[in-house]
């Protein structure tokens, strides 16, 4: 079992959570997220998808995946788990277990952003025996470090392919401010 702690919302755009209730079930308020069905935190700019990997005894390790408006992670720990929500005033979020140590943070993205894939395509990685806490990249059985790629020399938080010069996202940046100065030099004209 892991459960939400708190949730402190420090920006000026409101936050939402949404959780599944099973039928002829009762849930408290520290048990939101004790279903496999876990979580939803959302903004106006994205959301936090976090799902249990599988029901747990107390006292056994599990582990929850996190995709979507961070990127993708897996926080695996022992039942049961803490966590607490910190979204800052620039709208960055950050996820801390009951220790403080971060599990995730970032700004909230539209999933429609590039870097963005549906949980459904999404597997651990089978680096450290299996016992690797991140998920694999698109196509691959590992993660990004474990395949041995670079960072990207840009935003230096995801992992490039090889033969890249910085990550998906990065280059789509890159392309939307070329066509927004392409499309601005044609109205200056």
């Amino acid at each position: 079992m892991w459960k939400i702690r708190t949730v402190t919302n420090n920006s000026s755009n409101p936050l939402w959570l949404a959780y599944y209730v099973g039928p002829n079930t009762r849930t408290d308020s520290l048990d939101l997220c004790a279903a496999p069905d876990g979580v939803d935190i959302g903004s106006h700019d994205g959301a936090i998808y976090l799902r249990s990997t599988k029901a747990s005894s107390e006292g056994e390790s599990q582990s929850v995946d996190i995709t979507g408006a961070l990127g993708a992670t897996v926080w695996g720990h022992s039942d049961p788990g803490i966590l607490d929500v910190t979204v800052a005033e620039d709208d960055s979020v950050t996820l801390t277990d009951n220790d403080g140590a971060v599990i995730a943070s970032g700004t909230f993205r539209m999933p429609t952003e590039p870097g963005y894939a549906s949980k459904d395509a999404l597997v651990n990685c089978d680096g450290d025996d299996g016992l690797c806490p991140r998920l694999a990249m698109p196509g691959h059985a590992l993660c990004g470090e474990h395949l041995g790629w670079e960072r990207c020399p840009e935003c230096t938080a995801r992992r490039i392919e090889p033969g890249r010069a910085r990550c998906e996202q990065c280059e789509a940046v890159a392309a939307a401010a070329a066509a927004i100065e392409a499309l601005a030099a044609r109205l200056d004209a």
